[in-house]
């Protein structure tokens, strides 16, 4: 019971970060849109699926952040390097995403 609690504890404090407050805003934003227009069930759950994806690459990415500024909130080559290869992660998520999203609402427009 201890792991949930701690798990839950963990999503409490990612959801204060700004990138991961934003990118939940987007996907319910594009989740509510999706009821509106009442998509298939099977487009519902792709879009659920990449909303998911790129808030969890946004979770990750926001961890490797921290973790780099514990180690060192100094300029580093080495820890921009990783930083920008993290967000790069989450850029052809969203890049995908909206591939994915064009694609299931283009029959709407």
């Amino acid at each position: 019971m201890n792991k949930f609690k701690n798990a839950f504890n963990g999503l409490f404090l990612v959801i204060k970060d700004k990138s991961v407050k934003i990118q939940i805003i987007i996907g319910l934003i594009i989740l509510l849109f999706s009821l509106i227009l009442k998509i298939e069930i099977s487009d519902f759950i792709i879009i659920l699926l990449v909303i998911i994806m790129v808030i969890s690459f946004e979770i990750i990415n926001t961890l490797i952040e921290k973790l780099c500024d514990l180690y060192s909130k100094d300029y580093n080559l080495e820890i921009k390097k990783i930083k920008d290869i993290s967000a790069g992660l989450v850029l052809i998520s969203a890049i995908f995403s909206l591939i994915i999203g064009v694609l299931i609402f283009k029959k709407f427009i």
